[in-house]
């Protein structure tokens, strides 16, 4: 799983699709690297890039979690009501 991680983190746009459709695919509530995913995430879904706010958002919808839900709302929200989203 720390794989997917470092290849969902890394700053070329295509890896970075890979490891996050890898995780979408792989990664459930019991993964242990789920503390990881968050702030990759997280960091994604502020980027100023929309491809990245989307590649992170669709990643989320997969392997949501309450506690992904919990830590993520602010920034889901704050893309909702963004007009630049």
């Amino acid at each position: 799983a720390f794989h997917v991680v470092e290849v969902m983190s890394t700053p070329k746009l295509l890896h970075k699709v890979v490891g996050y459709q890898a995780a979408a695919q792989s990664f459930n509530e019991s993964t242990d690297v789920m503390l990881l995913v968050t702030n990759l995430i997280k960091k994604d879904l502020i980027s100023t890039n929309p491809t990245e706010r989307s590649i992170g958002l669709d990643c989320l919808s997969n392997i949501v979690t309450l506690d992904l839900a919990r830590d993520l709302i602010a920034d889901v929200y704050g893309l909702l009501s963004s007009s630049s989203a």
